[in-house]
């Protein structure tokens, strides 16, 4: 459950989960337009665990070159877990909240 006043960024929060997950926002098709005003990029970094078997997945959107997505991947592919959506656990940092 995720709660909090007007503006304290629960929807942020679900932006960037799902921003990890599928590698595009829910709100907007501009992902430039996720950058907070005063800054010039953003980092959403997450650690995935599916079926045992970590990922890590970094999305970094810059206002002057657009999105990099990396994926760390501590076990090899296989065709049934290629989705990061099927993932069972989702652990969630933002670079300007620690």
């Amino acid at each position: 459950m995720i709660w909090g006043e007007n503006g304290s960024g629960k929807t942020a929060v679900l932006e960037a989960i799902h921003t990890l997950s599928f590698g595009k926002s829910f709100r907007t098709h501009k992902q430039r337009e996720m950058i907070r005003s005063s800054d010039e990029s953003l980092i959403i970094r997450g650690d995935f665990l599916s079926n045992k078997h970590p990922d890590k997945v970094a999305i970094e959107v810059k206002r002057s070159s657009g999105q990099k997505i990396k994926i760390k991947r501590e076990h090899p592919v296989w065709p049934e877990r290629a989705k990061l959506a099927e993932t069972t656990w989702l652990f969630f940092h933002q670079r300007n909240n620690l």
